[in-house]
C-alpha cells in the first residue's frame, strides 16, 4: 500500500447520514468505573420509634459523620459508624466522641453488623447494585454515562473510527507484516498525524 493509497483512508467521512452496521465502539474509561462493588462493615441500630431520628441524625451528623455516599437512614435503621473504628465496644466508642446520653442509649438497642458499599458511584448501572445492600446517594453525570455506553459517538465518528480500525487492520497485514500498527489522529480536524508500526518493522510513516 502507497502512500496515496493510505491518504484515500484518512479523509474523513462524508457528512451524510451515515448507516453504521453493527460496529462496536466505546470510550476507555479508568478503573473507577469499571470495579467491582467493595463493602465494608459497619455497626447499625435499628430505633424504636420515629420520633428519636431527629436528635439521633444530628448529633451523629456532627460527631460521627460518616458516609457521605449513604443515606443515613433506612426505615428505623441508621448507620452508627465502620465497625473497623470501634477499637473495644460501641458504647465506649460513643461516649469517647461524647454522644449524649439520651442518644447513646438510642444507638446501643438492637446493634446490628451490616455491610454496606464502601465508596459512591459513578455510574447508574454501580449506584443499582450497590442500592441492593443499602440506599445511596447518587448524582447522575450524564457525560459519564454517555461514555460508558458509546452513545456520545456520532454517526459520522462511529465511521471515522470503524475506517481506522479498517486501514489498522490493512497496514498490519500489507505492510507491516502482522505486526501490530498505531495511528495517532487530531481529533480537532479531525486527521491522522502519524502512523507507526512495531519496532521489528522500523517503519513510521509522517502524514503531512
Amino acid at each position: 500500500m502507497d502512500n496515496n493509497e493510505i491518504k484515500d483512508n484518512l479523509c474523513p467521512p462524508a457528512t451524510k447520514k451515515i448507516k453504521i452496521d453493527n460496529f462496536g465502539i466505546k470510550a476507555i474509561l479508568s478503573d473507577d468505573y469499571k470495579k467491582d462493588i467493595e463493602l465494608m462493615q459497619v455497626h447499625s441500630c435499628q430505633l424504636e420509634s420515629k420520633q428519636q431520628l431527629q436528635a439521633v441524625i444530628k448529633e451523629l451528623a456532627l460527631k460521627l459523620p460518616h458516609f457521605q455516599h449513604l443515606k443515613r437512614v433506612h426505615d428505623r435503621n441508621v448507620l452508627i459508624c465502620p465497625s473497623d473504628d470501634i477499637k473495644e465496644t460501641l458504647e465506649q466508642h460513643l461516649k469517647l466522641h461524647q454522644i449524649s446520653d439520651n442518644v447513646l442509649k438510642a444507638l446501643c438497642r438492637n446493634v446490628n453488623v451490616i455491610e454496606v458499599p464502601a465508596s459512591s458511584a459513578k455510574l447508574r448501572v454501580q449506584y443499582e447494585k450497590m442500592s441492593k445492600f443499602w440506599p445511596c446517594k447518587f448524582h447522575p453525570d450524564k457525560y459519564a454515562e454517555s461514555l460508558q455506553n458509546g452513545s456520545n459517538f456520532t454517526d459520522s465518528q462511529r465511521a471515522y473510527h470503524k475506517r481506522m480500525a479498517e486501514l489498522l487492520w490493512k497496514l498490519s497485514k500489507d505492510v507491516s507484516k502482522g505486526q501490530n500498527v498505531g495511528i495517532c489522529v487530531d481529533p480537532r480536524r479531525p486527521s491522522i498525524v502519524a502512523i507507526a508500526g512495531e519496532e521489528a518493522t522500523a517503519a513510521v510513516i509522517s502524514i503531512a
